[in-house]
C-alpha cells in the first residue's frame, strides 16, 4: 500500500515505473533536484520496483535525471529485451508483408506457366506429340516392321 509524505504519493515494490517517475516529478517541484535525487534514491533503495530497472525505457529516464539505479547486468537485460522486441516488431512487419509477396509469387509462376505451354505448343507439331505417346510408338513400330 502506497503512502503519502506532504501530499506526494510514495510508490512501493508493486508499483508501475511511470509511478516513481511521478514520484520523482513531485519531489522535484517540492524539494529541488538535487533533495529530490536523494530522498527518491533513498525510497528507491527501500522499495524499489526492480522490474523497472530491466525498462531500457525506465534505465534512459533514470540516466537524463541523474539517477543511477541500473547495474550492469539490469542495463544488459534491458538491452536484449529491446533487441527482442525490434525482432518481434519486424516479425510482425513480415507478417503483414508475407500474403502480398506470396501473391505475387503465385501470380508470376502461374504467368510463367502459362507463357512456357504457350510456346511449347507452338513449337511442337502434332506428329512429335503422337510419337511421344506408346500408341505412337506402337504405331511406328508397326511402319518399320512392314517395310
Amino acid at each position: 500500500m502506497s503512502s503519502r509524505i506532504d501530499n506526494i504519493l510514495i510508490p512501493n515494490e508493486d508499483s508501475a515505473c511511470q509511478s516513481w517517475r511521478n514520484y520523482f516529478q513531485d519531489l522535484t517541484a517540492k524539494y529541488g533536484s538535487k533533495n529530490a535525487r536523494e530522498a527518491w534514491l533513498y525510497t528507491w533503495n527501500q522499495k524499489g520496483n526492480k522490474s523497472c530497472s530491466k525498462d531500457k525505457g525506465f534505465n534512459k529516464w533514470a540516466e537524463s535525471n541523474e539517477i543511477a539505479v541500473a547495474d550492469g547486468l539490469d542495463k544488459a537485460v534491458a538491452g536484449v529485451s529491446g533487441i527482442g522486441q525490434n525482432l518481434i516488431n519486424g516479425i510482425g512487419t513480415m507478417t503483414g508483408l508475407a500474403p502480398k509477396i506470396g501473391a505475387v509469387a503465385l501470380i508470376g509462376g502461374l504467368g510463367i506457366t502459362l507463357f512456357l505451354l504457350y510456346k511449347f505448343a507452338k513449337a511442337v507439331k502434332p506428329s512429335d506429340v503422337l510419337q511421344a505417346l506408346p500408341a505412337g510408338k506402337a504405331t511406328s513400330l508397326f511402319k518399320a516392321l512392314k517395310k
